[in-house]
C-alpha cells in the first residue's frame, strides 16, 4: 500500500476545511449552488465555447477573476460542470493557488499538467471541488437517511448535483459503507477503469484491489445486463483468489451492480450482513 507523505494529507485537509466552512457558511443546509460562493467573492464567470480540449479555467487580467467555462466538453448545470466550476473556484480561494494564477504558472483544467507544481495545485482543486460540493457535515447526514448501497449513492449524487462517481468516491472516503467495501468502475468493454476501497480497509484487501482488470467470471458484474442495478451474494475469495488475509476466507460479498450508459457500469462489494 502507498501511504501519503504527513505533509500532503495536512495540505489535503486544509483544503477540505477551506471548501467546507466555504460551503456551510453560504448554504448550511441544502445544494451548494457555486455560481452564487463566486458572486459573493467578486469573481466573474462565462460559459463559452472554445476549441482547446479544457473544461475550464480561472483568468486574471487587470485585477479581476473571471472563470471560464467551456461549453463545448461540459453543459451549465451538468454534474461535471459543477465540479469544474467548484475545481476554477478552489483555485481562486485558496490563496496559494490564486498566487499561481496571477503568476501564470500552472494550466487549465482538462490540459495536460506538467509534474510539480501543476499537479499538486490540480490534484488540491478537485479536493476542494469535492469538499465545497459534497460537505462532510451535511453529506454524513443525508447519507445516515439511506440504505448503504448503489441507491444510496445514486441518490446522493443527485441530491448533490455531483457525478454518480464523485458520489461514490466521497462515500468511501468518509468510511460511509461498512468495511471491507471496495469499489469498481469498467468501460464497456469490461476493462476496469477505476477502483477504490475506504480508508479502513486499505490494509486489508488494497494490494489485492489493484491486481482486478476485469470482473471475476463467477461474479454478479461479469453476467449482469448493464439495465438496472443487480445484486447477488457472492465469495469473498471469488474476487480476491489470491488474498492472504484471513479475515476474507468465508467473508461472503453483497455484489451491486449497475449500468453507467456509455460510461460502463459500476461495482460496489460491500459484507452480505442478512
Amino acid at each position: 500500500m502507498i501511504s501519503m507523505p504527513p505533509q500532503v494529507l495536512s495540505r489535503e485537509n486544509e483544503v477540505a476545511a477551506v471548501a467546507e466552512e466555504l460551503a456551510l457558511r453560504h448554504f448550511p443546509e441544502g445544494r451548494v449552488e457555486p455560481e452564487e460562493i463566486a458572486l459573493q467573492a467578486g469573481v466573474e464567470f462565462c460559459y463559452t465555447s472554445f476549441a482547446e480540449d479544457i473544461d475550464g479555467l480561472l483568468v486574471h487580467e487587470e485585477g479581476r477573476f473571471t472563470i471560464f467555462c467551456n461549453e463545448r466538453r461540459v453543459s451549465r448545470g451538468s454534474p461535471r460542470s459543477r465540479f469544474t466550476f467548484c475545481h476554477e473556484l478552489g483555485h481562486h480561494q485558496l490563496e496559494w493557488h490564486r498566487e499561481a494564477v496571477v503568476a501564470g504558472q500552472f494550466v487549465a483544467r482538462g490540459g495536460r499538467p506538467t509534474m510539480g507544481l501543476d499537479s499538486r495545485l490540480e490534484h488540491e482543486a478537485d479536493v476542494f471541488a469535492a469538499n465545497l460540493l459534497m460537505p462532510e457535515k451535511t453529506f454524513r447526514k443525508q447519507a445516515a437517511y439511506g440504505v448503504p448501497g448503489l441507491g444510496l449513492i445514486r441518490a446522493l449524487a443527485t441530491d448533490f448535483g455531483t457525478s454518480l462517481t464523485c458520489a461514490a468516491y466521497r462515500v468511501l472516503a468518509l468510511d460511509l459503507l461498512p468495511p471491507p467495501c471496495a469499489l469498481f468502475f469498467w468501460n464497456q468493454s469490461g476493462v476496469c477503469t477505476g477502483r477504490r476501497v475506504s480508508p479502513l480497509c486499505r490494509e486489508l484487501i488494497d494490494r489485492d484491489t489493484a491486481t482486478i482488470t476485469s470482473p471475476p467470471p463467477r461474479s454478479v458484474t461479469a453476467r449482469h445486463s448493464r439495465n438496472r442495478i443487480q445484486s447477488g451474494v457472492v465469495q469473498a475469495l471469488d474476487w480476491f483468489p489470491t488474498a492472504q488475509a484471513p479475515e476474507l476466507a468465508g467473508l461472503e460479498f453483497k455484489e451491486e451492480v449497475m449500468s453507467l450508459g456509455a460510461y460502463g457500469w459500476v461495482t460496489l462489494l460491500m459484507p452480505h450482513l442478512e
